[in-house]
């Protein structure tokens, strides 16, 4: 679930490995390039990747931008994950 904080909406998704980590960094890549819309991303502990989303033209708020770039790495992770 997309936890929103101070501005932003964050989701942490365990993946299998750092291969999986990696890949889904790269597949967001490719869709927030398609949105014009990046987020930050993190791995950590070789196998989680934290998502932050928020819209810094917007002063640094959630808007809807931010929610449907999150339906779509929903997703994604969903689609690796099959």
């Amino acid at each position: 679930m997309w936890e929103e904080k101070s501005g932003s909406l964050i989701k942490d998704f365990k993946c299998k490995g750092f291969n999986q980590a990696v890949e889904f960094v790269n597949r967001i890549k490719d869709a927030a390039n398609a949105a014009n819309h990046h987020p930050d991303l993190l791995i950590h502990g070789y196998s989680n990747v934290e998502v932050r989303l928020t819209t810094h033209s917007e002063a640094s708020t959630v808007t809807d931008k931010d929610h449907a770039l999150a339906k779509t790495i929903d997703e994604i992770y969903l689609s690796m994950a099959s």
